[in-house]
């Protein structure tokens, strides 16, 4: 088997319509969230904030899986 044919066996589960939004919405939901923390900590580190700081920050604004669970 062939690498382009490992790709293209790969690649085709996502011919399906359901697989191919939860793909994209999964995508869509983390990249607000990538973006936002590496920008700040580009800003805060040359802001000249040591990075132990921007990694305590990042961990606080971080939302917790248990806070967005729905229970209470």
């Amino acid at each position: 088997m062939t690498l382009l044919s490992r790709w293209t066996a790969a690649a085709a589960v996502y011919n399906d319509r359901r697989m191919l939004a939860i793909l994209l919405m999964g995508f869509s939901s983390g990249l607000p969230l990538l973006l936002g923390f590496s920008t700040l900590s580009y800003w805060l580190s040359t802001a000249g904030i040591d990075r132990t700081t921007i990694g305590l920050f990042a961990a606080v604004s971080t939302p917790s899986p248990s806070s967005s669970s729905g229970r209470r």
